[in-house]
């Protein structure tokens, strides 16, 4: 999965406002990786900020947020 779209828009400048892993994702440091989870509907339109940042994702019409979550 091509994910460098959750820090850089693809100009090689990255700020933080741009920057999803720095201002919106969580550090995990056991696992020493960021992570998001999104988990309901109340989460539809933060997920579409991810996904029209990593293409590979599935489109939210595909996933029943009531009973499934996605971890990016």
């Amino acid at each position: 999965m091509k994910s460098n779209g959750l820090f850089d828009l693809g100009g090689g400048i990255t700020t933080y406002e741009i920057d999803l892993m720095a201002n919106d994702m969580v550090w995990n440091q056991k696992s020493r990786l960021y992570h998001k989870i999104i988990n309901n509907n109340e989460n539809n339109e933060n997920y579409e900020k991810y996904k029209s940042r990593v293409d590979e994702l599935p489109n939210s019409e595909e996933i029943d947020f009531d009973k499934n979550f996605v971890i990016i």
